[in-house]
């Protein structure tokens, strides 16, 4: 078998002209870098989309990040940072306490406009932010201290008719303290 100029035999690819080829770069560019450091908010809902996309929320319900809302989750179980592990909450506990706090599911994302997901060790909040606080604390309540949320939204229900949604955390924690 003859041999080209590169000592390469004629059946196997020749490489002589790799270097003429354009080379895809992986890498970014500085002005690449450049541009997304001045759009913080793009890399943090970007993180934020991957955390949610994780933890197997639906898509079309993540991307709504894009859309002015915000997601937050919540570490309810023994894993680290979670309300169990912090508070020594046991698993007959929490299996009781996040079942009460799924039968209030709905009406609390009535409440606050949010979508709640309440998965094994967590829980997903995607909305605005005075609804994500809300949520976060009855969240909190439910799993720490045993808490049904329901009788704490049907007071705040009763208390909005005709009332205006962002004064429902300070009529939250008032009632809390």
């Amino acid at each position: 078998m003859e041999k080209n100029e590169n000592g390469v035999a004629g059946d196997q690819h020749d490489m002589s002209k790799l270097s003429e080829m354009d080379a895809f770069d992986p890498s970014w560019s500085n002005e690449g870098i450049h541009e997304l450091e001045f759009e913080p908010d793009r890399l943090r809902k970007g993180k934020e989309l991957l955390q949610l996309l994780a933890v197997n929320i639906p898509a079309e319900k993540a991307f709504t990040l894009f859309n002015g809302k915000q997601a937050y989750i919540i570490k309810t179980g023994h894993q680290d940072g979670g309300l169990c592990r912090a508070f020594m909450i046991n698993d007959e506990q929490f299996i009781q306490r996040t079942n009460i706090l799924r039968d209030s599911r709905k009406a609390l994302e009535r409440l606050t406009s949010c979508e709640i997901f309440i998965k094994i060790e967590i829980v997903v909040v995607i909305g605005k932010s005075q609804g994500i606080k809300m949520v976060r604390a009855m969240v909190k309540d439910c799993i720490v201290s045993n808490e049904s949320p329901a009788p704490k939204i049907r007071s705040v229900e009763r208390g909005l008719a005709g009332k205006d949604i962002e004064a429902v955390p300070h009529q939250l924690h008032e009632k809390q303290h």
